[in-house]
């Protein structure tokens, strides 16, 4: 899942400046490697 997938958070919002967004995210020991595996086949 990739920052679209989470319905949480606004894909716009009513502010035209320049904005750096940070965030961090925890997931399953399981879902990570998986990540891992899925980006070294990419």
């Amino acid at each position: 899942m990739n920052i679209l997938g989470l319905p949480s958070i606004p894909m716009a919002i009513a502010y035209k400046e320049r904005i750096e967004i940070r965030g961090e995210i925890v997931l399953p020991r399981s879902q990570f490697e998986r990540v891992n595996r899925e980006r070294a086949l990419a």
